[in-house]
């Protein structure tokens, strides 16, 4: 796969002065894609004839394909697009108070380019208000009760809203991920063809180069519904899914069956000390990270100084979006200073790389030398799956 085409600006200087809440206006100046448009108008709160109606009347007076597009998207999906709206206006779309039980309800978005939460479906009883949980229980278990419900309602839209349930557009935007990963040296091509795990050589001690990506050992954090797991398999040694949301895990499980390179666990996501130090070449967080910054800087460091310890020397900590909702420089000073406290190499900063999601991406690469862990040598709560005769349902 070529590289995702970015989205065309025929105007930068117009498009810079859009309301960064005027998602119909950023999608036709090139800003988001139609599925991005979408999903921060259900996130608004409007409902599907209100968007419909929102659509038709930003019509521009000559055919614009961009304009075309979104309003193709909205009529062929418009069915789920009414069932997704009454989701979030019956249970909410208020991350920052998933995570943060007695926040306020998020204002609107600073940064005009800064994404907004992927899966704001069930969990909270009302837009800003805190999920139905016992008196005391963590913000991990906030998160999870959110996520629980939400994969029982659309296992695709609880990972990403903006795929609107629809499992084409969420291969698409995983494709666009592996692309990426793949141009930056992480996992290997789409025809790889990944060594049985345990069998491939660990990394030399004291080298400063990850294992060759197609041997690389990889912890997808917030591992979600398996998608990325299964996209990354065939392109590394071993995956490691971790997720605090027994239904996600479920249904993680469920897909994977049928990959023996796959292993999905639960975490009760407070950190990262159950793994082994030096066990994996590359940590990715889709959409995972933002739930730690909503926490507060301790949950988001400690994170950071377990990804130091558990990668092996060049291995890479990739996050995709560092929160929702703030300014870019804000993430980018935080993760800066993150890195520089615990030996990583900022090698990408903010940038957003793909067509379809709006996502900031961040790539570390972990320099301080290490001794490694092989995979053989992991504990067997997280050492990969051993082969099984099972097959994907």
């Amino acid at each position: 796969m070529t590289a995702p085409t970015p989205h065309a600006v025929a105007d930068p200087a117009a498009a810079a002065a859009i309301d960064g809440n005027d998602a119909i206006g950023l999608c036709l100046a090139g800003r988001i894609s139609p599925q991005v448009a979408l999903c921060r108008l259900l996130l608004g709160g409007a409902a599907a004839a209100a968007i419909a109606t929102q659509v038709a009347t930003r019509r521009p007076p000559a055919p614009h394909p961009r304009w075309d597009a979104l309003s193709a998207l909205l009529h062929g999906r418009g069915a789920m697009l009414a069932r997704l709206a009454g989701e979030v206006g019956r249970h909410g779309g208020n991350h920052a108070a998933i995570a943060t039980p007695h926040a306020a309800p998020n204002p609107g978005v600073p940064d005009p380019g800064a994404p907004l939460p992927g899966a704001p479906l069930p969990g909270a009883p009302g837009p800003g208000a805190p999920p139905r949980l016992p008196e005391g229980a963590s913000p991990a278990a906030a998160v999870a009760a959110f996520f629980d419900s939400a994969v029982a309602f659309s296992p695709e839209a609880s990972v990403a809203l903006y795929s609107l349930g629809d499992p084409a557009i969420l291969a698409q935007a995983t494709a666009e991920i592996m692309d990426w990963l793949h141009r930056r040296g992480c996992i290997g091509p789409a025809d790889s063809h990944a060594a049985p795990p345990g069998t491939g050589s660990p990394v030399p001690p004291g080298t400063t180069s990850p294992a060759p990506a197609p041997q690389a050992d990889v912890l997808d954090l917030g591992c979600g519904i398996g998608r990325l797991a299964i996209a990354m398999a065939p392109r590394c040694r071993s995956v490691l899914g971790l997720d605090v949301s027994a239904g996600m895990v479920a249904e993680a499980r469920r897909r994977c069956a049928s990959y023996p390179a796959i292993r999905i666990e639960s975490t009760p996501g407070t950190d990262l000390d159950a793994l082994p130090a030096h066990g994996f070449d590359l940590i990715l967080a889709v959409d995972s990270m933002p739930y730690l910054v909503q926490v507060g800087p301790d949950a988001l460091a400690t994170h950071v100084r377990g990804a130091a310890r558990v990668l092996r020397p060049g291995g890479r900590l990739a996050i995709l979006n560092l929160s929702f909702g703030r300014p870019l420089a804000q993430d980018v000073a935080e993760l800066d200073a993150l890195a520089a406290r615990h030996g990583f190499a900022v090698e990408v900063a903010g940038e957003r790389p793909f067509a379809l999601w709006d996502a900031a991406a961040f790539l570390l690469r972990r320099d301080a030398p290490a001794s490694v862990t092989p995979v053989a040598a992991m504990p067997d709560a997280v050492a990969p799956r051993p082969a099984t005769a099972g097959s994907a349902s």
